[in-house]
């Protein structure tokens, strides 16, 4: 499916095609769905219709899916967002709040919770939620740490490069590249490796303009001179790092002035 990630499932790995369907079958299946609302099939409606009373046998399907302890409730609602998952991008928003219902269940069992959390992070990934992917993944990593491990990093990462988070991307990489049987594929290693890349030329820049605003501010500590706020950085902005810095308490009475003065007209 493009655009979007294998969603985890510890019954019936969601994106095989269906028992005793072709591949011509399930695909002429999912064109028909997109076709239609699936906010108007029973089982993934999110009101009852206003004739929900007389209509015995909608209500009876709907409540299939409360019936039971909470964690066939669970399992129900997992059930139903993966299926809503398959239909590619017109069901994500509806497996978004599948998985979430199944979550707002309440059962006991972690692993199918992780699970919930896991296939939440897929579709918020897919549909560039990028923080609530990583809220999601870590929630999954606190339930099951050991079977939730590589996927919820792999979603951790790539969103934490989606949103400029370094520190994050860094840390999800360093763990996905240690474990035993983990790995990344092709593309998302090459996205990493330019991320990372571009990461770090940046670090460099400030690193090296860090460097020279250092030598200005022992400088100046000798000289008595007050110095405007912004001061500093306009002596690299305007006269480089090449500047005699022997030639600073003049420059930065100038640069003062000028500062007083543009302030005050």
């Amino acid at each position: 499916m493009s655009g979007g990630e294998n969603t985890e499932d510890d019954d019936d790995v969601c994106l095989k095609d269906r028992e005793g369907m072709t591949k011509s079958d399930n695909k002429e299946q999912i064109h028909r769905l997109d076709a239609m609302s699936i906010s108007s099939i029973p089982l993934f409606m999110n009101e009852l219709p206003t004739d929900a009373p007389e209509n015995v046998s909608l209500g009876a399907i709907q409540a299939l899916l409360y019936e039971g302890p909470p964690k066939e409730q669970a399992l129900n609602f997992k059930n139903q967002g993966n299926e809503c998952y398959l239909l590619g991008p017109p069901g994500w928003k509806d497996a978004l709040r599948f998985y979430t219902r199944g979550l707002d269940a309440k059962c006991c069992d972690d692993k199918l919770n992780a699970t919930l959390y896991l296939n939440r992070a897929a579709v918020n990934l897919a549909l560039k939620n990028w923080g609530d992917t990583i809220r999601d993944a870590k929630e999954a990593l606190k339930l099951d740490p050991e079977g939730s491990t590589k996927k919820a990093h792999v979603r951790i990462l790539k969103a934490a490069i989606s949103l400029g988070k370094v520190a994050e991307a860094r840390d999800a990489y360093n763990i996905i590249i240690k474990e035993p049987g983990m790995g990344l594929d092709d593309e998302l290693l090459k996205e990493y490796n330019n991320f990372d890349e571009e990461t770090r030329k940046e670090e460099g820049k400030k690193a090296e303009r860090e460097k020279e605003l250092d030598k200005i501010r022992k400088i100046v500590a000798g000289t008595g001179v007050t110095v405007v706020r912004g001061i500093e950085t306009d002596l690299i902005s305007q006269f480089g790092p090449e500047l005699d810095y022997k030639q600073i308490p003049s420059v930065l009475v100038i640069l003062k002035v000028e500062n007083v003065s543009g302030r005050s007209s």
